[in-house]
């Protein structure tokens, strides 16, 4: 999430494509933790909405060094209703402490995401998603389901972003 006051960017990640790019021995995708690292930087609050349970994510954010920049982890085992209700997402921004009502400053708080569901999620409590194709989805689905930007890879997106902001971007792996 992204927040005026204090930077919030909210990164969701399908483990077996985003993040890792195989399901046997995952690894990190080139350039992911140099992005999400630049992004705290520069002042960003990471959070994680996955509908994967807590016993797989957390050990792999250890393992790829990438724990101290989460922030808030929402997974299937934090609450029954599942992406596309917007329950997830809305725990998460409590956890943060941000309400429905600190959401229409919709340059605060963005939602990045791989599929379809996750565009919905967002677009259901009015965050502006960030669709990133994986092989969940495509470009025209997750355009179709709210993205109102696409980009190629979170690298990609956060380099973006952060030139936006006058901040300095990861290096391209």
């Amino acid at each position: 999430f992204f927040s005026s006051r204090r930077r919030h960017t909210r990164f969701d990640c399908d483990w077996s494509s985003d993040v890792c790019s195989s399901d046997l021995g995952a690894r990190l995708v080139p350039g992911v933790a140099d992005a999400l690292r630049a992004l705290v930087r520069a002042g960003a609050r990471i959070g994680i909405v996955t509908a994967t349970r807590r016993a797989i994510v957390a050990p792999q954010l250890q393992r790829f060094g990438l724990a101290d920049l989460v922030e808030v982890l929402v997974t299937v085992d934090d609450t029954p209703a599942t992406k596309p209700d917007p329950a997830p997402l809305r725990l998460a921004l409590a956890r943060f402490g941000l309400s429905p009502d600190e959401l229409a400053d919709r340059g605060s708080v963005w939602y990045v995401g791989d599929a379809p569901d996750d565009m919905r999620m967002a677009r259901r409590l009015g965050v502006p998603a960030i669709g990133i194709p994986s092989i969940l989805s495509r470009p025209a689905s997750l355009r179709a389901a709210g993205a109102v930007e696409i980009w190629p890879s979170v690298p990609a997106w956060a380099a973006s972003f952060l030139a936006r902001l006058g901040a300095e971007a990861p290096e391209r792996p």
